[in-house]
């Protein structure tokens, strides 16, 4: 697993929670 691979899917993460709380 690349950094670059990693880092992307920590802000998707962190994307996904906050639509969540918006929703």
């Amino acid at each position: 697993m690349t950094k670059s691979k990693s880092l992307a899917a920590r802000q998707f993460r962190i994307m996904r929670r906050q639509f969540d709380s918006l929703a």
